[in-house]
């Protein structure tokens, strides 16, 4: 069997009918456009299925990849739900308590399987009403910090490297001492060289805090970025301290 727009004779298996191969040719050949569309319509839905299945697919490793970063035996715990909210809470939700330091002790001595607790006052900027956590140096100032209040072993519990200087002691707590761990965001802001960043005095909503420690750029990211890149650290009770509205804390 031969077309016109066939060079070579085309050979049937037997199992194909004849005459309807023979009407698909045809159909083909007398609505090139119409087949075109079609084949690239086909081709475009192939191609967007296989591009989302691989982004999906990345994503989903790149996650895991953060999970395993900050340790895959981590509890965050929150009196609230935490993401996107629809509408208000309910007033079951708006009743609990919120976490307490004694709540953090209580979890520490009363599970045995709980090696370590770690209390976060986060984002004292946002929640702190008043409080202004702009940090400023030599003119520079930082917006974006993650501003939080964390205790000495939030560092251990998160896997925290240094790329400078150290994190806090219990002392530094204790003491309500005015010391300040910045992200790799921040350090770059606010510090054109990057060298002997410890020891250096910032401004923060009023307080003058000496940095002692700079954290080490997080390896993986969504997007390649990392939130802990823009954290502004404090000891947990200088974080209450001077934003003494914020109250609602997390545990690690």
């Amino acid at each position: 069997m031969r077309f016109p727009f066939m060079r070579f004779p085309l050979r049937l298996p037997g199992f194909i009918p004849r005459e309807t191969l023979l009407m698909a040719l045809g159909s083909l050949h007398a609505h090139k456009f119409r087949s075109f569309l079609t084949v690239l319509g086909i081709v475009i839905g192939i191609t967007t299925a296989i591009s989302i299945a691989s982004i999906l697919t990345g994503l989903r490793g790149q996650i895991v990849k953060i999970i395993e970063e900050y340790g895959t035996n981590n509890i965050y715990a929150y009196h609230l739900t935490t993401g996107p909210q629809v509408g208000e809470r309910d007033q079951k939700e708006r009743a609990r308590k919120p976490l307490t330091p004694e709540d953090a002790e209580a979890i520490r001595t009363g599970a045995s399987h709980v090696q370590d607790v770690a209390q976060v006052s986060p984002n004292i900027g946002y929640w702190g009403g008043a409080f202004d956590d702009t940090v400023s140096y030599n003119g520079k100032n930082y917006r974006r910090g993650n501003t939080q209040g964390v205790t000495p072993n939030y560092g251990g519990i998160t896997n925290v490297t240094l790329r400078e200087g150290r994190f806090f002691t219990e002392f530094d707590d204790a003491s309500r001492r005015n010391v300040m761990v910045i992200g790799v965001n921040a350090a770059d802001a606010l510090f054109p060289n990057p060298n002997n960043i410890v020891g250096r005095e910032v401004k923060m909503g009023g307080h003058v805090f000496e940095i002692i420690g700079v954290l080490e750029k997080r390896k993986n990211g969504v997007f390649g970025e990392n939130e802990e890149d823009n954290h502004v650290l404090v000891p947990f009770r200088t974080g209450l301290k001077i934003a003494p509205g914020r109250r609602y804390l997390e545990l690690n």
